[in-house]
């Protein structure tokens, strides 16, 4: 549309120079019109770069979205390190289970989305289970909260 404006601009000029040249206006007024186009295109113009800066920056926006989605499950993944401020975001509450001793814990994790994760804790090693728990369920499973 800019550029169908830029033409349309550049043809007003054309037929100002043909009116100054068969004398039908002074060149006083020639330059003024003539001066008030070459700011309009010009204006035009910078509108068509800051349009193809914004659509450069959309798509370099997209394709950071990979990378974010990458450095997300980076993070969910908890292979390095465990942040207690994903931890925070996604847990809930944590319930101990009848049955836990020095040795191994078993916990019920709750997360904020509703669903739930056994985790056993060992000295030995570390366990997880994702599973959809209901031994500790109910309030008064025998679990501690």
């Amino acid at each position: 549309q800019l550029n169908t404006q830029i033409s349309q601009l550049e043809g007003k000029k054309d037929k100002l120079l043909e009116l100054s040249i068969a004398n039908a206006i002074t060149i006083q007024e020639f330059k003024k019109r003539n001066n008030r186009f070459n700011e309009q295109i010009a204006d035009m113009q910078e509108q068509m770069i800051s349009l193809q800066k914004l659509e450069e920056n959309g798509s370099a926006a997209s394709v950071d979205l990979s990378a974010i989605e990458k450095a997300l499950w980076q993070e969910l993944s908890f292979q390095d390190t465990i942040s207690t401020e994903v931890v925070a975001a996604i847990l809930d509450h944590v319930v101990v289970c009848e049955g836990s001793t020095k040795q191994k814990i078993d916990l019920e994790l709750y997360l904020r989305l509703g669903r739930t994760a056994s985790v056993t804790f060992s000295r030995e090693r570390l366990a997880f289970w994702n599973t959809s728990s209901s031994r500790c369920a109910p309030q008064d499973a025998g679990c501690a909260r």
